[in-house]
């Protein structure tokens, strides 16, 4: 009867984190916070592709990029279904992505602790993950898959049924193979990931002196299969190449982010060169007394995690959900307040509680670090201290292996990026870490600041992002490709820009974005140059594409260009961070140098590229043109 009452609670306060997360996000996903690469980062780079696939391109056969085509599938269910190509679709689908995961963080954490736990770990991660800058989809759809792999591996962890165990464990390698179709490197992140976790699995077997149970990684193994073939298998239902999916996913975006090599060495540079969590004294001091708590107390064995008998009462379900309610509901009323920025004194520090779940990471090492040790020590014991710690091992053992498998999967998902991003995407670690935060909490009778700690998860909500989506007032209106969406002052810019390009150039006429963005480029509403490279962008744009794409904008050149930035310096300096010259760059100085001369500079305007001040223009062939406004 508990059980079943504490089922019923944990739903109840569900329907209520969900209706102030959707309350939330009817506001939140309008505010378009990122216009152009210059903002703070990419938005809405999966949607134009999803569109070519509807009017009948084939993915590496009439275009070429290193990206896998899962979340150009669903957006374009997703523009079906609306009718419309709009770039609200992608953000709407990212809103829906992140709810998933916060589903998926109860359900992976509500088999390792306390419902009181998984609760307040799921309404922190929605607050987390929403913050995510990055509002691209193939990201969050593969995390999406990714997250599932590793929660249906928890449940086969901790099944005991003869039955289930080996079918969850095929479906947790299924998904893990079948992130491929959304994000190479969250794939391997989450197959390598597993990989590492069956040996840790293991090794714990061969410490206790037990004999090794092979089904798990077998079905696991033939799920993964599976999950590969219907990678390639959804490649070639697009009537796209699988060796040119292949060449252009596994090898030539590597290539493009700075070879094998360089990769390796930014790993290595994540765990060995970079911080992982803000390590100040005082952050440090709090973290140590924990700890000494954590000795004194409950010690730092967690297999016996599961067996701590604190039922969901009434009271921490209303917790749960009051606290979402304040946290999505106080930035519902901020984003409707008519304000058009946070305070700036909290902000700094509001922006910094995004990186809360880190201070799990310490405990989650620790946890991990005994429990093997703790292993090895069993096995050199007596029989009967033996058999003691074996009916804690399954608990213990889903701990560690979740740990690492979210670790790995973690790191590799975002390699392209120089600097330690495990905690700023929406990375399988961020419920994980918080998790075990919850746990060492709780094992440390510190039960009260577990609460202020998932207080100041959600506090983070005030965030740079909110506070740059509460400045996006301007309303768009329903028409065109940024339909239904709020603007603040540099998209207006971007807006007019376009209406320029629409108002002078004739529609069966192409216009190229350089460089290219696809935000912006369906704003113009005029096709774009069949070039093969589908984004001319130094991460994403392979050489052997370049030869036939020069020769074709020398041929027949598009009818304008939006130069945005127009100085070249500006994003030749953010080209450099994956290479010293790549295709794009020399695509780009071509157009710039050799082309150009053919154009007049129709408009011209002040933008910015993050902080610094830089000019958009647009430049329209001069055939086109009357003659006074070609002189």
């Amino acid at each position: 009867m508990s059980e079943r009452r504490a089922r019923r609670l944990a739903l109840a306060a569900w329907v209520v984190v969900i209706a102030s997360f959707c309350l939330f996000a009817s506001r939140f996903a309008t505010r378009l916070t990122n216009t152009f690469f210059g903002d703070v980062e990419f938005t809405g780079w999966s949607n134009p592709l999803a569109h070519r696939l509807l009017a009948g391109d084939r993915p590496w056969v009439d275009f070429f990029l290193p990206i896998p085509p899962g979340s150009f599938v669903v957006l374009a269910w997703v523009e079906r279904v609306v009718g419309r190509r709009l770039l609200l679709n992608e953000l709407g689908l990212n809103i829906a992505c992140h709810l998933v995961m916060g589903l998926l963080a109860y359900a992976g954490t509500v088999r390792l602790t306390t419902r009181t736990n998984a609760l307040l770990v799921a309404v922190s991660t929605l607050a987390v993950v929403v913050q995510l800058n990055k509002e691209i989809a193939y990201d969050h759809t593969a995390q999406v898959v990714a997250w599932a792999s590793l929660v249906v591996g928890v449940h086969g962890l901790r099944s005991t049924a003869p039955r289930a165990a080996p079918r969850l464990w095929f479906a947790a390698g299924a998904l893990a193979g079948f992130t491929h179709f959304f994000k190479q490197s969250t794939g391997l992140g989450v197959v390598l990931g597993w990989g590492v976790g069956l040996v840790v699995l293991a090794v714990l077997a061969r410490l206790r002196g037990e004999r090794l149970e092979r089904r798990p990684a077998i079905a696991w193994a033939a799920g993964l299969a599976v999950g590969l073939a219907a990678t390639l298998a959804g490649v070639a239902a697009l009537g796209g190449s699988i060796p040119a999916f292949l060449q252009a996913v596994y090898r030539d975006g590597p290539a493009l982010k700075g070879g094998t090599l360089h990769l390796a060495r930014v790993m290595l540079n994540y765990v060995v060169g970079l911080p992982s969590f803000p390590g100040s004294f005082v952050i440090v001091a709090l973290l140590a007394w924990v700890g000494v708590r954590l000795w004194r107390h409950q010690g730092l064995e967690v297999g016996a995690e599961p067996e701590r008998d604190e039922p969901l009462g009434v009271r921490a379900a209303a917790g749960a959900a009051a606290l979402a309610v304040v946290g999505f509901g106080g930035a519902y009323l901020a984003l409707g307040s008519g304000a058009e920025q946070l305070p700036r004194v909290a902000l700094a520090w509001s922006d910094a509680l995004k990186l809360s779940p880190s201070l799990g990471l310490p405990f989650a090492t620790l946890f991990a670090l005994v429990h093997l040790g703790g292993a090895a020590a069993r096995g050199r014991s007596t029989a009967a201290a033996a058999d003691l710690a074996v009916g804690r091992a399954r608990a213990g053992d889903t701990f560690v292996v979740l740990y690492v498998a979210a670790l790995v999967c973690s790191l590799l998902h975002n390699t392209s990026a120089p600097e330690f991003r495990a905690f700023y995407d929406n990375n399988p670690i961020v419920f994980v870490a918080l998790a075990f935060l919850f746990v060492a909490l709780d094992r440390a009778r510190l039960g009260s600041v577990k609460w202020v700690a998932a207080a100041l998860c959600v506090a983070g909500l005030a965030c740079n992002k909110l506070d740059r989506a509460m400045a996006a007032t301007y309303p768009l209106g329903a028409e065109g490709y940024w339909a239904h969406l709020q603007v603040g002052p540099r998209a207006r810019g971007l807006w007019e820009a376009a209406a320029v390009v629409r108002r002078t150039l004739p529609p069966t006429e192409t216009a190229l974005v350089l460089p290219d963005d696809l935000a912006l480029a369906p704003l113009l509403e005029r096709p774009r140059p069949p070039l093969r490279g589908a984004v001319v962008f130094v991460d994403q744009y392979p050489e052997h594409v370049l030869a036939h794409d020069l020769e074709l904008l020398r041929r027949e050149p598009p009818g304008a260009i939006v130069l945005d930035p127009a100085e070249r310096v500006i994003w030749m300096q953010l080209y450099r961070t994956w290479a010293q010259s790549s295709p794009a760059e020399r695509l780009n100085l071509v157009v710039l140098d050799e082309l150009l001369s053919r154009y007049r500079k129709v408009d011209s305007r002040p933008t910015r590229f993050l902080v610094i001040p830089t000019t958009l223009e647009v430049w329209v062939r001069a055939d086109l043109l009357p003659p006074a406004a070609s002189r």
